[in-house]
């Protein structure tokens, strides 16, 4: 892993949206390739919920990234013509300025760091791109809320940006978005060790809260279909000393609650889950129909076709109202939301082939219509 960080506002401190002032802010960031002499090829990675700015391995023996099988040497977002830059968002614990962070007074931040905003994260997103003396993206891409942000980016910086991918993301966040989002926030300020979001002064953390966030984060990743072929109503192991049922899917969530804690936070995870509820691109640009309007940079819109999160009808209305700068394009993956990571080739395939077109089969049609009448 080649981690490398950045202190932006020096000169003057970064205010968020909510008109909090937070002093200079410091950015971990990783890249790969060289930015060539008219400085035109750099590329912006950014990553979704829970993932950091390791994108891709960076040499033989290095862990693999989250977006292996889209970057690298003679791949879709191919290191070797691209100068590739992935930050860890504004608001995480991978580096970032975030709830984990120790604030003046020599405190971690915790639960009294801002609420903060997709734009917030755009904005210093650009300020790190001002800060390597960039001015021009060949292309900004993102998945989820990743790719919130590089809406976002377009939105504001188009002038900037040649060619925008849009994965798996949304022009705002759905009312199904956000009450998943909400079950997870309760059931982690619901954990007695959370505290108030104190909890490192008391030297626990509200793993069970934490834990149950993402399963039921999880469980809205996967397609149904794909967890009733693999799990179905099998029985599991019972806990020790419990005679409560166990199936294997509950086993499998239970394991990725487990995974996340040992390398997330809690009070992390609340603030970037409340600033996905809170997006919309529409919001004070007079709705979401305008705002897309609005966008000039070539635009490649991916959906993942088994996605129940972020279901195609979404990215089939960003492709529509951006309109003739957009192209769709519409990946198969068993897996659900998840495909967007899983199935990184086939991404690849679509940005390879640029020519992509917007196509409307009747069902997705209609369940798009059904959504914007």
């Amino acid at each position: 892993m080649d981690r490398k960080e950045a202190i932006l506002f020096n000169d003057s401190p970064f205010i968020t949206e909510g008109l909090v002032s937070l002093g200079n802010v410091k950015v971990a960031y990783e890249t790969w390739g060289e930015l060539n002499s008219a400085r035109n090829n750099a590329v912006l990675v950014l990553h979704a919920l829970t993932g950091d700015s390791h994108a891709a391995s960076h040499h033989e023996g290095d862990s693999f990234g989250w977006w292996e099988g889209l970057i690298g040497p003679s791949k879709a977002i191919d290191t070797s013509k691209f100068f590739v830059i992935a930050p860890n968002v504004f608001g995480s614990c991978y580096g970032t300025t975030g709830p984990t962070s120790i604030r003046g007074n020599g405190a971690v931040f915790g639960a009294d760091f801002p609420e903060i905003t997709i734009g917030d994260q755009v904005s210093v997103e650009k300020a790190l791109i001002d800060h390597l003396g960039i001015d021009h993206l060949a292309l900004v891409i993102g998945g989820s809320m990743g790719g919130m942000r590089a809406l976002e980016w377009g939105y504001r910086f188009g002038y900037m940006v040649d060619e925008l991918a849009l994965v798996a993301t949304c022009a705002r966040a759905t009312a199904f978005q956000i009450g998943l989002s909400s079950l997870q926030i309760r059931s982690i300020e619901l954990d007695p060790n959370y505290r108030g979001g104190r909890y490192y002064e008391y030297g626990v953390a509200p793993e069970a809260g934490l834990s149950l966030a993402r399963g039921v984060a999880h469980l809205s990743y996967r397609n149904s279909s794909e967890l009733d072929d693999r799990f179905s109503n099998k029985p599991s192991l019972q806990r020790e000393g419990s005679s409560e049922q166990m199936y294997e899917v509950d086993s499998y969530l239970r394991h990725h609650g487990d995974k996340l804690n040992q390398r997330f936070d809690a009070n992390t995870y609340i603030k970037l889950v409340r600033a996905m509820s809170n997006f919309d691109i529409g919001r004070g640009r007079g709705g979401v129909e305008a705002a897309l309007s609005k966008i000039t940079s070539r635009t490649i819109v991916i959906g993942v076709d088994g996605d129940e999160l972020f279901h195609p009808h979404l990215q089939y209305e960003l492709a529509l109202g951006i309109g003739k700068n957009a192209t769709m394009d519409l990946i198969k993956s068993d897996v659900g939301h998840d495909g967007f990571l899983v199935d990184a080739a086939a991404i690849g395939e679509v940005l390879l082939r640029r020519s992509s077109v917007l196509k409307l089969d009747s069902q997705v049609k209609e369940a798009f219509l059904s959504c914007v009448n």
